[in-house]
């Protein structure tokens, strides 16, 4: 028995009546309050004395297994509860090991699918200079307001040029491609400062800037340019853009 048991096993010896003595000279009306609930007060038909003397023998149960730190199982299922550890023919529950559980640890499928992502990306679109072609779009705006007559997609070739030249050919619209480019950040991304000439509608021959970006994985490269001006007859600001979706 350990000392947790011993003492509440002293503490439940003492006689229950003990706890009502006092000295009758100095305090009478506690000794009157004391036999009054001894004679009187009972739980279901138990005595006082009766239910302290099972309070007591909970407590010392619940203290022995609150001691016990270790649950063992035997060989035949047995439950036992004791301070040492278990022995070798039992096995002792032990706490679930948590540390990692908020850690990402991809799964097997995981690491498959990234493979296959890396397979799949194609290194000639890993840089932005070269040959592309895709479809276009072309769209105007005057002082705010879209001009939903001047949208057109259309076919367009373009290549940017390992010593930074642009020139290309957007076919039905008529217009003409050149300028420079340079690489920005990483070389799937280049910087476009390029003219459109030549075109059917005159109002996108301007002077464009933007960006070509290629993605290896999607395997495709978007072009936005914009071209901002002040139309001198009204002072309103007009914008044409292009944009387009382009592969090798």
């Amino acid at each position: 028995m350990g000392n947790r048991e011993l003492r509440l096993s002293r503490f439940c010896a003492t006689p229950i009546a003990d706890s009502y003595r006092t000295n009758s000279g100095r305090e009478p009306a506690r000794i009157l309050h004391a036999r009054e609930a001894w004679s009187t007060a009972r739980i279901v038909g138990m005595s006082i004395p009766v239910k302290a003397a099972l309070s007591c023998a909970t407590l010392v149960f619940a203290a022995a297994f609150a001691s016990a730190a270790n649950r063992c199982v035997d060989a035949k299922g047995r439950v036992t509860y004791q301070d040492a550890l278990c022995p070798d023919s039992a096995a002792a529950e032990r706490p679930i090991d948590t540390s990692d559980a908020f850690s990402v640890k991809p799964s097997k499928s995981t690491n498959q699918a990234s493979a296959s992502t890396k397979q799949a990306a194609d290194p000639a679109y890993a840089s932005a200079k070269g040959a592309w072609r895709g479809p276009a779009q072309f769209q105007y705006a005057l002082g705010g307001v879209r001009d939903a007559a001047a949208q057109t997609v259309t076919s367009m070739v373009v290549e940017l040029k390992d010593d930074g030249e642009v020139v290309g050919l957007i076919g039905e619209a008529g217009c003409r491609i050149s300028g420079l480019t340079m690489q920005f950040i990483t070389p799937n991304m280049a910087s476009v400062d390029v003219s459109l000439k030549s075109c059917k509608d005159s109002r996108f021959n301007a002077r464009y800037t933007g960006h070509l970006m290629s993605s290896a994985g999607a395997r495709e490269a978007k072009l936005a340019l914009n071209a901002v001006s002040w139309q001198v007859p009204t002072g309103k600001v007009q914008q044409a853009s292009l944009e387009a979706v382009l592969r090798r």
